[in-house]
């Protein structure tokens, strides 16, 4: 099976998005895991759950712009970035 978004509505990401695991810092992987099940958060989280750059805000990028520009092959995330944006929402959820 491929890797997939694991936020609801999503699927599998292609080539203009990025797959990024859960982060190991407790209080911005919780953060996450809400993003993702809301109030419904699991009790074994999957070793392997992911999201996709589609539910961050630009400002969430260390290197957008070079990826933008072809200098850089995969996005990487600030260290205390966590998604906000949900699929088909023009806007950030708050946090």
């Amino acid at each position: 099976m491929a890797n997939a978004c694991s936020v609801f509505g999503r699927g599998e990401a292609n080539r203009d998005t990025s797959l990024h695991l859960l982060p190991k810092d407790h209080n911005t992987r919780e953060k996450w895991l809400q993003f993702i099940w809301s109030d419904n958060v699991l009790e074994n989280i999957p070793a392997k759950t992911w999201v996709c750059s589609k539910h961050f805000e630009d400002s969430c990028f260390l290197n957008l712009e070079q990826k933008r520009m072809g200098f850089a092959t995969k996005l990487i995330l600030k260290h205390d970035a966590f998604p906000s944006v949900l699929p088909g929402v023009a806007t950030a959820v708050d946090s």
